[in-house]
């Protein structure tokens, strides 16, 4: 059986490497884009690998969700 990814809606891009994005559970939280590449990681959108993502705030702990910028930045931002 294929699993359907969760998904993520970019709500507002509010500056370079910021995006609001409203998460599968309803949260709506602001998200960075990392400044150092050093490890790669899937997206949760898309499942592509990358260096370069955004996360959510790191006070949510390591290992949360990470956007590969494709999956923030090529989407229409929704009114």
């Amino acid at each position: 059986m294929i699993e359907t990814l969760p998904r993520y809606r970019t709500l507002d891009r509010s500056g370079p490497g910021l995006a609001l994005i409203a998460e599968p559970d309803g949260r709506v939280m602001l998200w960075a884009l990392t400044l150092r590449a050093t490890k790669r990681y899937a997206c949760s959108q898309c499942g592509a690998v990358s260096g370069w993502h955004y996360h959510p705030s790191l006070k949510r702990g390591k290992g949360g969700p990470r956007l590969c910028r494709p999956c923030v930045e090529d989407t229409p931002v929704e009114a």
